[in-house]
C-alpha cells in the first residue's frame, strides 16, 4: 500500500501528514530516508523513492520541511550507523529530523548517526535554522576524538546561524568525546533562547550538556524529564553552564541515575555560573546523604547551583538502606 500525503487523501492508510500539525501544509515537503535501500539520486517524496542519507534529504527540503528517517537493520540485528555529518541551513528555518524506530522514546538501535570524519572534531548535527525539532533518533559521538568534539551544536551569533526554538525531545545522546573545558558536549548551546531538550537519555558523555551565553543572556531554556547516565570515570558533569546572564532556567523531572562524576575536572552532576534567574526542580540524584545541606549550592558537593537559581524539592538517596530520600523544600 502506498503512503498519503496531504491534499492527497486524508482516509488512506498509513497517512503521513496526518503525523504532525505542521504536515498539513507540507505536501510536497515531506522526504524520506533508508539507509538500507535508498539511493542519493532518489526523489525522496515517498518510501519507495527514499534517499540514502539525512543530509540528502535536507538539501532536498524547503523551510518546514519534514524528514522521516528509517533505521538500518539487519537480519543479524547488528548495529548499523548512519554515516553523516548534517548542517542544518539558515536558510532552512522550522525543519524537523524525525527517526521511525519501533520505540518512538529515547530509542536504542533505531535511526543511529554518527560522523563520517573519524578521529576529528566535526559535529555530527549542526543547526544554523531557527525552531529545528528532531525525535526518536540516536546521536552519537562514535569515531569522534577530539576534546572540542560536540554531537550537536547550535550556531546562534545571529548572523550564519539563528538557531532559537531548537528543540530534542524522545533522543538518544551517547559517547560523546568532547569535553567542557574545550567546548565540547554532547549537546553544546551556544547562546540557548527558547530552546527546549526533553525526555532524552544521555549515556557515557563527559559532558552530556554544555550551556554558553556565547551571544546574548539565556532566555526559556528547559531542560525537562532527561536521564544521565554512564560510567563515573567518564563523566565529568551532565549538565554545565557558564552562562552568566539570562532568565528563564529550567531543570525539572530529570533522572542522574548513576554515581557522582568523577572525571577529574568538575565532578558534579550539574555546574551553573552565578548570574541567570530560574529554577532546578523534582530532580533525583544517585548519591547517598544524610540531608540535603551544601549538596546543591554555589560551591555544592554534587551540584553548583548559585542563589540566583531557585532550587524545589529535589531528591537523593538517604545513607541508611530502608529510609526514605532526602529531598529540598
Amino acid at each position: 500500500m502506498t503512503v498519503s500525503r496531504f491534499p492527497h487523501g486524508i482516509f488512506a492508510t498509513p497517512n503521513i501528514g496526518g503525523v504532525r500539525l505542521a504536515d498539513i501544509f507540507n505536501s510536497e515537503n515531506i522526504f524520506f530516508v533508508d539507509g538500507d535501500n535508498g539511493i542519493a539520486s532518489n526523489g525522496g517524496k515517498s518510501p519507495d523513492d527514499a534517499v540514502d542519507i539525512p543530509t540528502t534529504a535536507v538539501n532536498l527540503a524547503s523551510k518546514c520541511g519534514t524528514i522521516y528517517v528509517r533505521p538500518r537493520t539487519t537480519t543479524g540485528s547488528v548495529q548499523t550507523y548512519y554515516l553523516d555529518n548534517i548542517t542544518i541551513p539558515l536558510s532552512t528555518p522550522q525543519l524537523a529530523i524525525l527517526g521511525c524506530a519501533q520505540d518512538q522514546s529515547m530509542p536504542y538501535l533505531g535511526p543511529q548517526i554518527k560522523t563520517t570524519v573519524a578521529g576529528a572534531g566535526t559535529p555530527v548535527l549542526t543547526i544554523r535554522g531557527h525552531s529545528f525539532l528532531t525525535e526518536g533518533m540516536e546521536w552519537t559521538g562514535t569515531s569522534q576524538t577530539a576534546d572540542t568534539a560536540s554531537i550537536i551544536v547550535t550556531v546562534n551569533d545571529g548572523t550564519i546561524g539563528r538557531a532559537s526554538g531548537f528543540t530534542i525531545r524522545n533522543c538518544t545522546i551517547r559517547n560523546a568525546k568532547g569535553h567542557l573545558i574545550s567546548g565540547g558536549g554532547g549537546i553544546y548551546l551556544d547562546t540557548a533562547i527558547y530552546m527546549k531538550i526533553d525526555n532524552c537519555l544521555f549515556s557515557d558523555n563527559p559532558n552530556s550538556i554544555a550551556i554558553r551565553s556565547a551571544y546574548a543572556a539565556i532566555n526559556k531554556l528547559h531542560i525537562t524529564n532527561c536521564v544521565f547516565s554512564g560510567t563515573t570515570t567518564v563523566r565529568d558533569v551532565d549538565i554545565f553552564c557558564n552562562a552568566d546572564q539570562g532568565s528563564g532556567l529550567l531543570v525539572n523531572n530529570c533522572w542522574f541515575t548513576d554515581g557522582l562524576p568523577n572525571h577529574g575536572v568538575v565532578n558534579k552532576y550539574i555546574s551553573f555560573a552565578s548570574g541567570p534567574t530560574g529554577i532546578i526542580s523534582n530532580n533525583r540524584f544517585g548519591y547517598a546523604a544524610t540531608t540535603m545541606d551544601g549538596l546543591l549550592a554555589a560551591a555544592g558537593t554534587i551540584g553548583n547551583v548559585p542563589t540566583t537559581i531557585a532550587q524545589v524539592g529535589n531528591m537523593v538517596q538517604a545513607d541508611t538502606e530502608g529510609e526514605s530520600g532526602i529531598v529540598t523544600i
